[in-house]
C-alpha cells in the first residue's frame, strides 16, 4: 500500500515519520511518500519525497529530496549536504541574531555607545587606559561618577526602548483583535477582501501542488492522501479534485479507517 502525506511544516525528523507508521497502523511493506514546502532536519525514511515550493510549482515541477530508504543508485535534486548546509545557516543566522539581542542592552554595538557618551567620559576611559594603575583620588571618585552616569544613561534609554516596544507589541494586537472580532460589514468586507488577495502558507502550499506534475502523478499512484497539518488541507482537497483514485483524508483518525477499509477491500 502507497500512502501520501502531505505537511506544510518544517523541522521534520525520522522519528516523526516513525510515530506516523505506528499511529497509521503501517506495514513494514508498505511505502510513504512525503510531500513537504520546507526542508527536513534529516533524512527522513521515506520512499520518495518531494518538496513543493511555489517557485517550483510555476515550473510544473517539485524537487525530489534524497530519503533513507533510496539506494544507491536512486536520483534527488536535493541531498544530505544541502540539508545540513541549510539547517547549518538557519541555526548560524539564529545565534547570530540572539548574539546581537546580547551584544547591548540598547541594541546597538558598544562602540557606538561610547562615541555618544560626553568628551569627559570618553577622555576619561582613555586616560585609564594609557595611564592604568597612576590614577589620582579625585580621579578614582571621576571614574566611578562616570561609570554611575554611564549605567544611568543605558538603563533609562533601555527602559524607553522596552517600554516604545510593548506599547506597540500592545497597540497592533488590539487593533487586529478588533479588526478580526468586528461585526461592521465595511471592516468585515475589507477584512474578506485582504484575506483573498493576501494567500496564506496553505494557500501557496495548496496551488504550488497542484501545478506539479510530479505530485499529481504520485499521488495517483497511492491508495491514501492524508493531509497531517491544518496548512495542508487546501493542497489535499486540491489534489483529491486531480485524482480520483486515491482516498483523501484529513487527520490521523480518518487516515487509520482509510487504510483499514483499503486493507478490508483488497
Amino acid at each position: 500500500m502507497r500512502i501520501m502525506i502531505l505537511d506544510s511544516g518544517r523541522g521534520h525528523n525520522a522519528a516523526l515519520v516513525e510515530d506516523l507508521r505506528t499511529e497509521l497502523g503501517l506495514e513494514e511493506n508498505d511505502e510513504i511518500i512525503w510531500l513537504a514546502r520546507e526542508l527536513p532536519k534529516e533524512l527522513l525514511p521515506v520512499t520518495t519525497h518531494l518538496l513543493a515550493q511555489n517557485t517550483l510549482g510555476l515550473l510544473g515541477r517539485t524537487l525530489h529530496v534524497q530519503t533513507l530508504i533510496g539506494g544507491p543508485g536512486a536520483k534527488y535534486d536535493i541531498g544530505a549536504a544541502a540539508i545540513r548546509r541549510t539547517n547549518a545557516k538557519i541555526e548560524a543566522n539564529h545565534r547570530q541574531s540572539d548574539a546581537e539581542e546580547d551584544e547591548d542592552v540598547l541594541g546597538m554595538p558598544s562602540e557606538q555607545f561610547e562615541e555618544m557618551l560626553p568628551e569627559s567620559v570618553q577622555d576619561h576611559e582613555h586616560f585609564k587606559d594609557e595611564h592604568a594603575g597612576g590614577a589620582t583620588p579625585d580621579e578614582e571618585n571621576a571614574a566611578a561618577l562616570s561609570d554611575r552616569v554611564a549605567h544611568s544613561i543605558k538603563w533609562r534609554a533601555n527602559r524607553v526602548r522596552l517600554a516604545g516596544k510593548n506599547f506597540y507589541r500592545r497597540g497592533k494586537a488590539s487593533a487586529r483583535r478588533r479588526i478580526n472580532t468586528s461585526e461592521v460589514p465595511p471592516v468585515v468586507v475589507a477584512r474578506t477582501a485582504l484575506k483573498k488577495a493576501l494567500p496564506n502558507i496553505g494557500t501557496k502550499f495548496g496551488l504550488a501542488t497542484a501545478q506539479s506534475r510530479d505530485a499529481i502523478e504520485h499521488a495517483a499512484s497511492c491508495d491514501v492522501v492524508f493531509s497531517h497539518d491544518a496548512r495542508s488541507h487546501k493542497a489535499a482537497w486540491l489534489l483529491a479534485q486531480r485524482t480520483p483514485n486515491p482516498d483523501v483524508v484529513v487527520g490521523v483518525n480518518a487516515a487509520r479507517r482509510a487504510i483499514g477499509e483499503r486493507r478490508a477491500r483488497a
